[in-house]
């Protein structure tokens, strides 16, 4: 499998889709919400908790936009997938974390 964490820095080999709204105060669409490669997720409003891969050096970092920024449908998907072709018996695993901008113990469980 190439790029399963996200080392190569980019989202090669994944499917990313980041849709588009309309924006209050613009006549064309933005993007709903960010997608990057990152080595660490420093959190904000002075938090000193941080966030590294569990594996690995990268991991993907999907952010949505405040929604009372766009008009319309306010519920926007951001996702990333890939395929994965394994053989009887074989097993995959993975970590996620959230982060809600509050400082809650469950955003780094």
């Amino acid at each position: 499998m190439v790029n399963p964490g996200f080392d190569f820095g980019d989202f090669q080999n994944w499917r990313l889709n980041v849709p588009c709204g309309a924006y209050k105060t613009s006549a064309q669409s933005r993007p709903t919400g960010t997608a990057k490669v990152v080595s660490l997720c420093v959190q904000q409003r002075g938090m000193s908790q941080r966030q590294a891969a569990a594996v690995g050096n990268s991991f993907a970092a999907l952010g949505s936009l405040e929604d009372d920024r766009f008009t319309g449908n306010r519920t926007y998907d951001i996702t990333f997938c890939r395929t994965i072709n394994m053989f009887a018996g074989e097993s995959i695993s993975g970590s996620a974390f959230l982060n809600h901008g509050e400082p809650l113990a469950q955003d780094f469980a």
